[in-house]
Formats: structure tokens, sequence, C-alpha cells
């Protein structure tokens, strides 16, 4: 069964013109089954925010959050593990993954990278996040296909290697390892991250040495910008997707044109 999504890039409280683009989105193009949001979902003022809260104002389709990504947002998780925000807005978790009624496998991990993992704030992640990850995924199992989506807000550092499209950021230096190493581990489908206020789609990748290896899927990178922001990048992204598990190989593992090897090294992936 195919799937609508919709993905977001950071709200920053913008909450009132997110809903109303989505909206206007859904009623054009839709049903979309749900929207993911990457980068801060919260910011400044959170305009309208209380409209939504009190049910005043409905939220259009059910809508997956990430956690905060700075001090001055986390009074806005009342559960810093998880929790219904509102009527269709999930705030997802610090890490996990779930899949949907449909079969639909997504991961996440919420936060920025904390310099120190002994002084690891709520709005951090560290190796130990890493880790329950690889609990709840279980990405060592010879068994273990992948996942449909990934989100996270850091960029993976590393994400520019071998690509040709070029990117105002500096992934080298802003990017997380940690990040790096999940999508690599995790082999997501699609990877969509924010923060960074840019919209940048890379070509995608293999998740295999080619000619090594069996074939498997391929993974899609991309980020998106700030909602509304002035500059006009994307910061709204729709596709369709038929969740991995309902797929026959021989359509999922499709090497597509333009494709290029994994783009983390082992200095990318350096914790």
């Amino acid at each position: 069964m195919s799937m609508k999504v919709l993905v977001s890039g950071d709200a920053e409280g913008n909450l009132a013109a997110l809903f109303k683009k989505v909206e206007a989105v859904n009623n054009k193009a839709g049903p979309f089954d749900m929207l993911l949001c990457v980068g801060s979902f919260f910011g400044p003022g959170n305009l309208g925010w209380q409209d939504y809260k009190s049910g005043r104002c409905k939220v259009p389709l059910p809508v997956y959050i990430l956690g905060p990504n700075k001090h001055e947002d986390v009074a806005c998780f009342p559960d810093i593990e998880g929790s219904e925000l509102c009527e269709n807005v999930v705030y997802l978790g610090r890490q996990g993954a779930f899949t949907t009624n449909e079969g639909l496998k997504i991961a996440y991990l919420s936060g920025v990278q904390s310099e120190d993992p002994l002084m690891a704030k709520e709005y951090n992640y560290s190796v130990q996040n890493l880790q329950s990850l690889e609990s709840s995924l279980r990405w060592d199992d010879s068994r273990y296909a992948g996942v449909d989506i990934l989100l996270t807000s850091d960029w993976p550092k590393g994400i520019s290697n071998r690509a040709t499209q070029t990117s105002s950021v500096r992934d080298l230096e802003i990017g997380s390892a940690l990040v790096s190493r999940v999508a690599l581990l995790s082999r997501p489908r699609y990877h969509f991250c924010g923060l960074q206020g840019e919209h940048y789609e890379r070509a995608p990748y293999r998740n295999h040495q080619s000619g090594a290896e069996m074939a498997r899927h391929v993974t899609r990178f991309i980020a998106l910008g700030k909602v509304g922001n002035k500059e006009k990048k994307k910061w709204l992204y729709a596709f369709n997707m038929t969740p991995l598990k309902a797929m026959e190989r021989s359509e999922l593992v499709t090497q597509p044109q333009g494709l290029t090897d994994i783009p983390f090294l082992p200095e990318h992936i350096q914790i």
C-alpha cells in the first residue's frame, strides 16, 4: 500500500503558516497520511500554538515532530521522552522507531549532538542514544532490512562526499558523526534533516559495496529549509512511498541512474 507523506523543515514557532500551507497542499494534492517535521518545531512566540493546543483550531492531519534543539524550547515539551502535545501533534521522543498501521517504518533521533557526553542536556543526544536506537532497531541482526525513513535535526558529517551537488552547508564542520553512523547502520530509504536553513537533495547512494555485496536499496538524503523563509528555499517535501516490507525485492533494490557509493568514510563516523 502506497502512502502519501509530507515532510517539513524547521517551523521555529511559525506554526500558523506551517499548518495553513499544509492544509492547502492536503486539499489540493491529498489526502496525505502524515506530516513529519525535522529541525526546530517551536521557536520565539509560537504564533497560534495555543489555538491548536486548546482545540480552537484543528491540525489538518497527523503530525510527528522531533524534540528540542536548544534550552529555550525544552519547556514546550512536557515529557522529554515523548508525548502527544495536542490533537494530531505527537512528539516522538529522544530516539526510537515506530511502524505505521500501513507498515511504514520510521526511525528518529532528536536534538543536537553533545560535545561532551557527560554534560548532555535534554536537547542533546550522545553515544547512549545511539545505543538505545540500536537496541530498538537491531541493525546487528542478519535479518535487518533497513527503515523507510530516518528523521534527524542534525546533518550527517560527510554527506557531501562523492556528491556532484554542492551545498553551502559545511557538513564536515557542522555535521554530526553520530548521525552519519546512524544513517550508515540503519540504512534508511529516505533521510530528512533540518536546522541549517538549507534545501539540499543529494544524489541517491548505495547501501552496499558494489561488486562485493548483495544489492540493497538506496538512500535519498534531503535537507529542508525553514518554514516561510524569504529566500524561498524548499521547506515542504511531498512524496509517495510503499513500505519496504510490502515491496518485491527486485523493485526495492533497483539502482537508479546517477547514484554514488556510500559517502561516509571512517573519519566521518568516528565517535
